[in-house]
């Protein structure tokens, strides 16, 4: 691919992603307004001329609250082998631990091999400013 190849596609590019964050703004706006709107008027379902179908449903999802779980099964089934302990790295302690030297260079050391190093690749446009 040639420069002139390349600078015609980032132009392209910027352009419709442009367009693309324009139109999923007005979605996701047009989206909110639609779910208010069907859920006071009570309806599940609306039906368009071109035969397509906007259908409108609650789905629930449930999820435990963790910490007062915990708290009823030790009153309720202080016998029950569910509930762990697990061991984690308090990172603020061990950046404090770090930043005051109180870790031995061979431990620093050490700790370097626990690093990830994940690269992500981004396209981020920067519009001219105008007078240039």
């Amino acid at each position: 691919m040639t420069e002139q190849e390349l600078k015609a596609k980032a132009a392209e590019f910027v352009a419709i992603k442009s367009e693309a964050d324009k139109f999923k703004k007005q979605a996701e706006d047009l989206n909110n307004n639609l779910k208010r709107a069907m859920e006071l008027l009570n309806a599940d379902e609306v039906q368009l001329d071109d035969g397509a179908r906007v259908v409108y449903s609650v789905t629930k999802k449930e999820t435990l609250n963790e910490e007062r779980l915990l708290k009823i099964l030790k009153e309720v089934a202080p016998e029950t082998n569910c509930i762990k302990t697990k061991e984690y790295v308090d990172m603020d302690i061990l950046e404090s631990e770090v930043y005051r030297g109180q870790l031995s260079a061979d431990a620093m050391l050490a700790l370097d091999q626990c690093r990830v190093v994940k690269e992500i690749p981004t396209l981020t446009i920067r519009k001219a400013k105008k007078g240039k």
